[in-house]
């Protein structure tokens, strides 16, 4: 059974994020072991992560896509953030799929408004006030770790959702 992840914001490569964002490491290979560790942990080799962006300091989209297939289980659809310089401006800014029953929408950035389900963003370390139904899935959130889409589901609120959502008329 193929299960479905979502992730934000690991910054490999960038040693500042550390300092930025407060982070537990002493250096950036202490970081990268450690959410190479957790991503291992938690996703297994089926599964897929949607990657909601800012996934690697660099500029070289084939060393970042050798790197992510060598070192991270499952299979990563890339959502370009704002420090994924690595992925040339024609790719994806948002994806949308229905999960699990959920119709999820996903970006680097929080959607201030979304037309149904759930909105999944990356971008904020953590710090901003979600709205309903609306989730942050950086790392930095998540105890430095993807999160998984039923995790997700036990948080909705589902008497926001409409009436088909919910699954009451077909």
């Amino acid at each position: 059974m193929v299960d479905y992840w979502f992730s934000a914001d690991h910054h490999f490569g960038h040693e500042g994020i550390i300092k930025h964002c407060k982070r537990p490491f002493a250096d950036e290979k202490e970081m990268k072991d450690v959410l190479i560790e957790r991503w291992n942990a938690f996703v297994k080799p089926r599964d897929v992560v949607v990657y909601l962006g800012d996934f690697h300091w660099s500029d070289n989209a084939g060393n970042v896509l050798s790197f992510a297939k060598r070192r991270l289980a499952g299979t990563i659809i890339f959502v370009k953030g704002n420090h994924d310089r690595w992925i040339k401006r024609d790719k994806r800014y948002m994806y949308h799929k229905k999960i699990a029953g959920v119709q999820c929408w996903c970006a680097h950035y929080a959607f201030r408004t979304w037309p149904s389900g759930i909105n999944l963003h990356g971008h904020c370390h953590g710090t901003l006030e979600e709205y309903v139904n609306q989730f942050d899935v950086g790392v930095d959130a998540w105890d430095y770790r993807p999160v998984n889409i039923e995790e997700l589901k036990s948080r909705i609120d589902e008497s926001l959702l409409t009436r088909k959502q919910r699954g009451e008329l077909s």
